[in-house]
């Protein structure tokens, strides 16, 4: 079976819609290719584990009751750290202030996993050292 990580937005939410794979499958799947590139990518300011999780939950049991609201429901979403959201730090990209907002944000049935910064890769302790991260571009 092919890693759910590894499906479209648009397949994901069909093999959600008919049952194929459940939230939870699909946000394990994430979380695990995460936790296997993310060291050296350093791609995300915030990852809400156990929200990601708990959501996931949440909306395997209301496609089960037939309570399916759209393509995005059970999907995990992950946004630039530019956006507020709620109940995770948000860092505008900024090295030096990081602040929690309290915007709620809810796409359709969707899930905020988290917040992806601008990856460093490599330069990542390079960046940290600096004030900017204009180093790492």
């Amino acid at each position: 079976m092919t890693a759910c990580y590894t499906l479209t937005l648009s397949d994901a939410a069909e093999q959600i819609r008919t049952g194929h794979i459940s939230p939870v499958d699909l946000v394990r799947s994430c979380l695990e290719r995460i936790d296997s590139i993310d060291a050296r990518l350093q791609a995300w300011v915030t990852l809400d584990r156990e929200g990601a999780l708990a959501a996931a939950q949440r909306h395997e049991a209301e496609i089960g009751r037939g309570a399916y609201r759209g393509p995005l429901h059970g999907i995990p979403i992950g946004l630039k750290d530019i956006f507020y959201t709620a109940g995770l730090k948000t860092t505008m990209g900024s090295l030096y202030e990081s602040s929690t907002f309290g915007t709620r944000v809810d796409v359709s049935g969707g899930r905020i996993a988290g917040n992806a910064g601008r990856g460093c890769g490599e330069d990542a302790r390079r960046c940290r050292k600096r004030a900017s991260r204009r180093a790492c571009g």
